[in-house]
Order: structure tokens, then sequence, then C-alpha cells
């Protein structure tokens, strides 16, 4: 279990054998190399520098094969982990958010 935040510093959940889940079990996505796309695989972001960023040129141009969300409530680190600071922001990146 990998624990991760946004961008801007937000605690968003965790990514465990390739799924992203929020802090609340959600499967929310699934990691194709280091881009990560929801169940109907749409582009959601990526992870740089251990946090999830979005890339805007990317959830215009890519795309990939969906999944079959594998819910995990109650699965999560404990107790739940804070927030850290937020980074700025590159160039034609916004913070992740689903």
């Amino acid at each position: 279990m990998e624990i991760v935040r946004t961008w801007g510093g937000k605690y968003f959940g965790w990514i465990e054998e390739g799924g992203l889940f929020s802090r609340d079990g959600r499967h929310v996505g699934e990691f194709r190399k280091e881009n990560v796309f929801s169940e109907n695989g749409h582009y959601l972001g990526e992870l740089r520098e251990g946090r999830l960023i979005t890339n805007e040129i990317k959830r215009e141009t890519h795309s990939s094969v969906g999944f079959w969300p594998n819910h995990q409530e109650g699965a999560g680190p404990t107790p739940i982990p804070g927030d850290e600071a937020a980074r700025d922001l590159p160039e034609g990146y916004i913070d992740f958010a689903v």
C-alpha cells in the first residue's frame, strides 16, 4: 500500500496492486505505467514525484481500456494520513481531482 496525495498536498488515498483507491475505499482508477485511468478508460492524471497531478493535454488525448472496480471500504491506512504542503503547479497541469 502506497499512500498518495494530490499535488495540492491533500491526502487522496492509496495505490495497491496497480489500483488507485480514494480515502473512502472507492476504486477510482487503474495505473497504466505512470498514468491513471477511470473505470471507463478516461485519463484522470498521473503519479509524478509521488503525488497525483493532471496533465491538461492528456485529458483530451489519452484513453485506455476500462476496468471493473473493486471497492475496499475500510481497507485504507489507519490512522488517516494528514495533508502536506502544496507544491507549485507546473505549466500545463492542474491539481488532481476525481
